[in-house]
C-alpha cells in the first residue's frame, strides 16, 4: 500500500510532512471507536458521521465546500462518492446514490 507525503497541521499552527497511507485512513473510518481524519489525494477530510445498517455501513467525511460518502458492504466492497458544493452538489444526493449502489453490491 502506497504512502504519500502530506503536509499535516501541527498543534502550534505549523505544518510538517508526514507519510500518510490513504487506504488505512479510509478503513479506520469504519472503526466504531474512530473519529480520525481521512486523507484523499493529499487532502484532509474530517470525520462527520457513521451509519451502520444491515449490510452497508456509510461514513461521511467533510472538507471545506465538499466531502464524501464512503460505503462498506458486508461482503467486502468499498464505494465512494465525492461532492463539491461549488458545483451545487449536495451530501444528501451523494449518500442516496452510494447507499443504493452499495445495497446492490451487497446483494451480489
Amino acid at each position: 500500500q502506497a504512502e504519500d507525503e502530506t503536509d499535516v497541521a501541527q498543534d502550534d499552527g505549523s505544518t510538517a510532512k508526514e507519510c500518510i497511507n490513504e487506504w488505512t485512513t479510509i478503513t479506520q473510518a469504519f472503526d466504531p471507536n474512530s473519529t480520525a481524519a481521512v486523507y484523499l489525494a493529499g487532502q484532509k477530510y474530517q470525520f462527520c458521521h457513521r451509519d451502520e445498517q444491515d449490510e452497508v455501513t456509510v461514513v461521511l467525511i467533510k472538507k471545506v465546500k465538499g466531502g464524501a460518502a464512503i460505503a462498506k458492504t458486508s461482503n467486502g466492497y468499498y464505494l465512494m462518492g465525492l461532492y463539491n458544493e461549488e458545483k451545487e452538489q449536495v451530501v444528501g444526493n451523494t449518500v442516496d446514490a452510494i447507499v443504493a449502489y452499495a445495497q446492490y453490491m451487497a446483494s451480489t
